[in-house]
């Protein structure tokens, strides 16, 4: 499906399994994502969620974060690590600057 790289969850699916998974077309052996492919997927983030440090989270400092402004996007695990301000509306897009918490 040409259009699901406009959609969120068609990128993420992407990351997490390759392009050629979610997208049948790029691929000459189509292999389907599985419910177990997806348990699989879900336990690997969970477990390096509950590994994340802050030092790691200063390896790779952020300064901005943008996310749609109609969507109800959970932010408190970066909320965790970083201090926002309170975002300013550019487009249909909400844009945060952050600071590494001390």
């Amino acid at each position: 499906m040409p259009g699901n790289w406009a959609k969120p969850m068609g990128n993420i699916a992407a990351a997490a399994f390759g392009h050629e998974r979610v997208l049948s077309d790029l691929s000459v052996h189509v292999k389907p994502i599985t419910s177990e492919d997806i348990a699989s997927q879900v336990a690997d983030y969970q477990a390096y969620s509950l590994s994340f440090t802050r030092e790691r989270a200063a390896q790779h400092v952020l300064s901005y974060v943008i996310v749609p402004r109609d969507a109800s996007i959970d932010l408190s695990n970066l909320d965790h690590w970083y201090e926002r301000d309170k975002g300013e509306q550019v487009g249909n897009q909400l844009l945060y600057r952050v600071h590494l918490r001390p």
